[in-house]
């Protein structure tokens, strides 16, 4: 069989624009919302034709109870919901079929429990815009724009350096010994999962942090476009630390996990003077040896 034709990227831009302007054309004309936020990487200049739309709408107080209650109604008079369901965050998630491939709609509704203050949330959110304009797509009583402002091309690295290093240092290690752990009990999958998704990610972090690339840090995986954050001589370490489907190479990758973690860790602490699991690190090495 051949494989699936790839949709094109300007087909697929153009349906996930369509999807937004049928969103908005619906919430504009529903009385129950008072504002609609683009709180996603295209109020940020950085979507494209894959992005996800993520919204938040503010709902008026009177109405919350009904709209929390049929929100996967009101998506569906936007397109067809082939997913709708509360995430592991609380929030409505949903995939909604378009003219090209699916897109991902996330929305965060505001006006009731446990969201009741909008205007104060906005000043956690892990947004950087390009504009008022970019983020606040209706805002039916102008209430707003004067708390988006701020956020326009505010920084979103970590306030205190030396104390994300020290977390994610510590991450590290730690789940480099517990991956090592799952391999001496022979659980392969529990040796993989803590190896691709913990251990990697936190590798990716400190990657990140040896590098400088943190101006994103509380916004982004800290594996979105480590290719071009550091060196290829970084990089092709890292590729060194995912094992392949053989049982055999999960030691390998494990070990080359933390000879990389080793020296960035020592990189970063030489260059801030900061403490690292160093006696950690070297049991660690020499385990997998």
């Amino acid at each position: 069989m051949p494989p699936p034709e790839r949709t094109p990227e300007s087909a697929q831009l153009q349906a996930r624009n369509d999807l937004l302007d049928r969103i908005m054309a619906v919430a504009t004309s529903d009385s129950r919302i008072l504002a609609v936020l683009d709180y996603g990487s295209t109020s940020e200049g950085r979507g494209n034709a894959w992005s996800d739309i993520d919204l938040a709408i503010l709902i008026r107080p009177d109405a919350w109870d009904e709209f929390s209650a049929s929100w996967r109604q009101w998506l569906e008079s936007c397109g067809p919901v082939l997913l709708g369901f509360i995430s592991f965050v609380g929030h409505p998630w949903a995939v909604i079929a378009t003219d090209a491939a699916p897109v991902r709609v996330d929305l965060h509704l505001y006006g009731g429990a446990p969201d009741h203050d909008l205007v104060t949330a906005l000043r956690e959110w892990p947004n950087s815009p390009t504009s008022v304009e970019a983020m606040l797509l209706f805002d039916r009583d102008n209430a707003l724009a004067e708390h988006v402002a701020p956020m326009i091309g505010r920084s979103l690295a970590p306030m205190d350096l030396g104390e994300t290093f020290a977390s994610v240092s510590a991450h590290f290690w730690y789940y480099a010994h517990r991956a090592w752990s799952k391999l001496q009990r022979d659980s392969d999958w529990g040796t993989r999962w803590n190896l691709t998704f913990i251990v990697t990610g936190n590798l990716c972090a400190l990657l990140r942090l040896e590098s400088g690339a943190i101006d994103r840090w509380t916004a982004s995986d800290a594996a979105d476009g480590i290719e071009s954050a550091v060196s290829p001589q970084h990089l092709a370490q890292l590729q060194r630390c995912i094992p392949s489907p053989d049982a055999e190479s999960l030691a390998p990758a494990l070990r080359a996990s933390a000879e990389l973690g080793a020296e960035v860790c020592a990189s970063i602490a030489s260059r801030t003077g900061q403490s690292r699991p160093e006696d950690l690190a070297r049991v660690m090495i020499r385990l997998l040896d």
